[in-house]
């Protein structure tokens, strides 16, 4: 439950010439600079972005360029997924199916998902097959993953925390998450902003 000094005693330490540590700093002082100014430039591009979209098409939650307005149910297919049994090894072992969960929606277009399910896994449960180009927004989850959404960049199936949008001809899905993306707290406060509070499709 805790680590003692007798044991940060006996940690065995490879230890290089003085001036290899040194370049070996050099290297890791530099990797911590470039990392820093990727996240600015994030920072940045999100601010562009969002600045962008407010002059184009203006505050999505309050609509003051008054665009006609539906409701997403009545301009896109909306849809949840499943967990297969955990207790059936072939349902996961050597899957090939993407398996999303609400903590893989992370930037704008989602184009990794680590986990994978079976055939036989998604035949047997409520799982179901999202294509490339649907918009995700996750439903619960921890931190501030509840109400984050993203653009698929290839076909997945997901668990429960997770519901699909897809776009009718009439709707664009980069123009949906952006909409979406910005009314992010909007979404939240659909159910309060509690910890185990979740979205539904509803």
């Amino acid at each position: 439950k805790h680590i003692s000094k007798s044991y940060i005693n006996q940690i065995k330490i490879p230890i290089p010439d003085l001036p290899i540590q040194k370049e070996i700093i050099s290297i890791i002082g530099k990797a911590k600079k470039l990392q820093n100014s990727r996240r600015e430039a994030n920072k940045n591009s999100y601010t562009i972005t969002k600045t962008l979209f407010f002059e184009m098409f203006g505050n999505p939650s309050l609509n003051p360029k008054g665009f006609h307005e539906q409701k997403l149910g009545e301009v896109s297919i909306i849809s949840m997924g499943g967990t297969p049994s955990t207790k059936k090894p072939e349902y996961w072992k050597n899957g090939t199916i993407n398996w999303m969960k609400s903590g893989d929606i992370k930037g704008d277009f989602i184009k990794t998902i680590p986990q994978k399910i079976t055939e036989l896994g998604l035949k047997n449960s409520n799982a179901k097959e999202y294509g490339k180009g649907n918009v995700v927004i996750a439903l619960n989850g921890q931190g501030k993953t509840r109400g984050t959404t993203g653009i698929l960049e290839l076909p997945t199936t997901s668990n429960q925390s997770v519901a699909s949008i897809s776009p009718k001809p009439d709707l664009n899905s980069i123009y949906l998450h952006f909409n979406l993306k910005y009314r992010y707290q909007e979404l939240r406060d659909l159910t309060g902003d509690k910890q185990r509070s979740g979205l539904n499709l509803t």
